[in-house]
C-alpha cells in the first residue's frame, strides 16, 4: 500500500513498528500473531535492503532495528512485571532467543565493515542486557525456570561470541576454557543441567580449537620450551579441565548432582591434552634445532634427540600418571598410566629402532625398562597393602 516510485524509507520503517506494537498491544492474546509480526518485520526489512539500502540511511536502519529489538523484549518483560503473561509459552521463549540474535546480526553485518573493533563490545552489552533483564526478573518475583535460563543463556552466549571477535589466538581459547568452567561451577551450584551442558559442550569447543588451530603442526621457529605462548595458554586450559573435574567431584557431591562418568571424562581429557602438549612441545623443539642447523649431521643428530626425547617424556609421563594413580588410589589414572606406557612401548620397538643410532636406542630403552620396574614394584607394594589389611 505504501510502495511508490521513491524510497520511503522512514514512512516504512514507522509503520513496519505500528503494526508491531499493535499486535504486541492489542492482539497478545492471538496464538502466533507475535511470531508473525517478527518475522514479518525482518523479512519486509530484508526485502527493502536488497532493493534500497544505502550507507546514508545507515542510522535511520539501525535505529528502526534498535526499536524493533526493544519492542520485543520491553513488552515481554513488562508482561511478566504486571502479571500480564501469567505463564511462559513456546512462542515466548523462542522470541526471547531469536530477537536477540536476529539484532545482532544485522547490526553486525552493517557496521562490522567499518567498526568491527566494537563488536565484541557490543556483544558484552547485548549479554548485559539479558543479564539484567534475567535479574530484574528474579528480583520481581517472576520465578519460572524456563524463563530465566533462556535469558541467562542468551547472555551467556553473547560473551561466548565477543571472545573470538574481540581477541586472538591463544587468548580465545582460554576465554572460552575460563567461560565453561565458570559456566559449569554455576551449572551445578543452581542445579541447572541446561548450563551444565552448555558448559561442556564449550568444554569441547576449547579443546577442538586448541588441538587443531593453535597447535603448531607446521614449521615453528626456535623457542623456550615450556616459557612459551602455546604451552602456557595450554596449560590454563589444562587446569581448566582439572577444575571442571574437581568440581564435578566436590560440589556435585554437595548438591546431589551425580555424574562420575563426566568426571572421569573431564580428567582423562585433561590428561590427554597434557600429554599432546608435551608430545608437540618436544618434537617441535628437535624439529626447529634441526631446521637451524647448518650442517646434515647436525640435523640428522638433532632429529635422533627429538624422537629419543619423545619416547623418555612419554615414559616419564606414564610413570608420573602411575604414581598419581597410586598416591589418589584413582583406578581410571592408573590405567592411563598403563595405555600410555603400552604406546610408548609400540613406538620404541616400531620407531625407535628403527630410526635411531644405537646410542639412543639404549637410552630410550634403559629409561623405559627402569620406570616400568618402577611402577612394577608400586603395584606389588599396592596389592601387598591390601592383603595385609583387615
Amino acid at each position: 500500500m505504501i510502495h511508490s516510485k521513491r524510497d520511503q524509507y522512514i514512512s516504512f520503517f514507522s509503520y513496519n513498528i505500528s503494526l508491531d506494537i499493535g499486535a504486541l498491544a492489542l492482539l497478545k492474546h492471538w496464538r502466533g500473531i507475535r511470531t508473525i509480526a517478527f518475522l514479518g518485520s525482518h523479512l519486509l526489512f530484508w526485502l527493502w535492503y536488497d532493493e534500497h539500502y544505502h550507507e546514508q540511511k545507515l542510522i535511520a536502519v539501525l535505529t528502526f532495528h534498535v526499536v524493533l529489538f526493544l519492542i520485543f523484549l520491553v513488552a515481554h518483560l513488562i508482561g511478566r512485571i504486571t502479571r500480564r503473561l501469567q505463564s511462559t509459552t513456546i512462542e515466548d521463549l523462542w522470541l526471547l532467543s531469536a530477537n536477540p540474535f536476529a539484532f545482532f546480526a544485522t547490526a553486525y553485518h552493517l557496521l562490522n565493515p567499518s567498526s568491527h573493533d566494537w563488536m565484541g563490545v557490543f556483544a558484552i552489552v547485548m549479554a548485559l542486557v539479558y543479564a539484567s533483564s534475567a535479574k530484574l526478573l528474579i528480583e520481581r518475583g517472576t520465578r519460572n525456570r524456563a524463563e530465566s535460563l533462556t535469558l541467562i543463556g542468551v547472555a551467556i552466549m553473547f560473551v561466548t561470541i565477543a571472545i573470538p571477535i574481540q581477541l586472538r589466538s591463544n587468548w580465545i581459547t582460554i576465554a572460552w576454557s575460563v567461560e565453561a568452567l565458570t559456566m559449569l561451577w554455576a551449572g551445578i551450584q543452581i542445579d541447572s543441567r541446561r548450563i551444565r551442558i552448555s558448559a561442556d559442550t564449550l568444554f569441547g569447543l576449547a579443546l577442538i580449537r586448541l588441538f587443531l588451530w593453535d597447535t603448531p603442526y607446521g614449521y615453528r621457529p626456535s623457542f623456550i620450551p615450556i616459557l612459551n605462548r602455546y604451552f602456557l595458554s595450554s596449560l590454563v586450559v589444562i587446569i581448566c579441565l582439572v577444575g571442571g573435574a574437581a568440581l564435578y567431584d566436590t560440589l556435585a557431591k554437595r548438591k546431589n548432582v551425580a555424574a562420575p562418568i563426566l568426571k572421569f571424562a573431564f580428567l582423562i581429557a585433561a590428561f590427554v591434552a597434557l600429554w599432546f602438549v608435551c608430545s608437540v612441545e618436544t618434537h617441535t623443539f628437535f624439529q626447529a634445532r634441526a631446521l637451524a642447523a647448518r650442517v646434515a649431521d647436525d640435523a640428522r643428530h638433532q632429529r635422533w634427540l627429538g624422537q629419543m626425547a619423545l619416547s623418555v617424556v612419554w615414559a616419564v609421563y606414564a610413570a608420573a600418571l602411575a604414581a598419581i594413580g597410586f598416591v589418589r588410589r584413582s583406578s581410571v589414572t592408573r590405567w592411563a598410566a598403563l595405555a600410555l606406557f603400552a604406546l610408548t612401548i609400540i613406538k620404541a620397538m616400531l620407531v625407535d629402532i628403527a630410526e635411531l643410532q644405537q646410542l639412543y636406542r639404549i637410552i630410550v630403552f634403559f629409561v623405559l625398562g627402569v620406570l616400568l620396574l618402577l611402577v612394577a614394584w608400586g603395584y606389588h607394594r599396592a596389592f601387598q597393602a591390601r592383603e595385609t589389611s583387615p
